[in-house]
């Protein structure tokens, strides 16, 4: 049985026969490749976004088979009692039995035991300073964008001044203004996360291939989840904070004198 990713690498389907080898394939360099256990490809797994997707799997009874390299001693028969393994998979059925199946391989003086969920967890404990400081990043983007939104707002309402007094003049309230205003500036927020958003994952379609390819993960272009969400609606509401000085500036816009023929 083969993984979804090793159709690719290697090329291989249904039928072909894959011979174990080891040894670089340099010149100079010896490669023995092990006839007596080929096997045959029966089986192609489905694409599982997991290791197994680069994994080829064999019989134990060809594995036992293999010529010097004493999986199965020499003389005796296959049996728990005497086979040499470097490595087993074990999965169990409850966390409980894990944490107790753990425990009694610590206290074995033959064997030890790796935890992938451990292991996994201390590894992001390693890069987890370059995780804070990608957080701290975007954070630090995000006030940029607001400051940019406050100023470009601040900015135009000297341009807007004689729209702002005619609707003044047509009847419009101090808080009418303001509201329109801030409105203006959660609209362009909300509207710049949801492009960002759309961006991100459309960056994920495009280059997932290639990731997959170089480091076996599979990215879920599709997946939105509700973080998602709440971003958005976060960067409206700092948006809508960084609109209120313009919007004040607006409503405070006096009617007589926008109006004039030099305003």
């Amino acid at each position: 049985m083969i993984g979804a990713e090793v159709v690719k690498l290697l090329g291989i389907g249904l039928g072909h026969v894959i011979v174990p080898t080891h040894g670089k394939r340099v010149e100079g360099a010896e490669v023995h490749e092990h006839e007596e256990a080929g096997c045959k490809v029966v089986g192609i797994l489905a694409p599982t976004g997991t290791p197994l997707d680069r994994s080829i799997f064999i019989p134990m009874s060809t594995f036992l088979g293999i010529a010097g390299h004493d999986a199965l001693r020499e003389g005796q028969a296959a049996d728990t009692g005497n086979i040499g393994l470097s490595a087993i998979i074990v999965d169990t059925y409850s966390p409980i039995r894990a944490a107790t199946l753990r425990y009694e391989f610590q206290t074995r003086k033959d064997a030890q035991v790796a935890e992938p969920a451990t292991q996994v967890r201390e590894l992001l404990q390693l890069v987890g300073s370059a995780t804070d400081i990608l957080r701290v990043i975007s954070y630090l983007v995000l006030v940029v964008a607001a400051v940019s939104i406050m100023v470009a707002l601040y900015n135009t309402m000297n341009e807007r001044r004689r729209e702002i007094a005619i609707m003044r003049s047509l009847g419009a309230r101090r808080a009418q203004i303001l509201f329109v205003i801030l409105q203006e500036a959660l609209l362009v927020s909300l509207l710049g996360a949801v492009l960002g958003v759309v961006f991100c994952h459309a960056a994920a379609y495009l280059f997932s291939g290639s990731v997959a390819e170089r480091t076996g993960v599979t990215i879920g272009w599709a997946v939105f989840s509700t973080a998602e969400i709440w971003l958005i609606l976060g960067v409206g509401v700092l948006g809508a904070a960084a609109g209120i000085l313009p919007a004040v500036k607006g409503s405070m816009t006096q009617v007589a004198d926008n109006l004039g023929q030099t305003s």
